[in-house]
């Protein structure tokens, strides 16, 4: 298991771990329903300064929600740029699946 199949699957449970992180840290609705109270994320805040009309103040808050996005856009990329390595068989598996 630990030979053959994690390095197969690992580019893709990194994938999904970021795409996971980048959906839940732009999730507005559901940070406003479960987050504790006198707690503020990147969202939230952002919402608050839109909602007052203060966007200047909210700026800053929104230009990190895109930065923050954009580093699992670019680690994808680069994940998926680099040739895959073919998982060699082992020596014992080889002899078995020779016919």
């Amino acid at each position: 298991m630990r030979r053959i199949h994690l390095p197969l699957v690992q580019p893709a449970l990194l994938a999904a771990g970021l795409l996971v992180f980048v959906d839940c840290m732009k999730e507005l609705p559901a940070t406003l329903l479960l987050r504790p109270l006198n707690f503020e994320t990147l969202a939230t805040h952002l919402y608050a300064e839109a909602s007052r009309g203060t966007y200047e103040d909210g700026a800053v808050a929104a230009l990190l929600i895109v930065l923050f996005g954009l580093i699992p856009v670019v680690l994808l990329a680069k994940v998926s740029r680099t040739p895959q390595r073919s998982a060699a068989l082992p020596v014992e598996l080889a002899a078995v699946a020779a016919p």
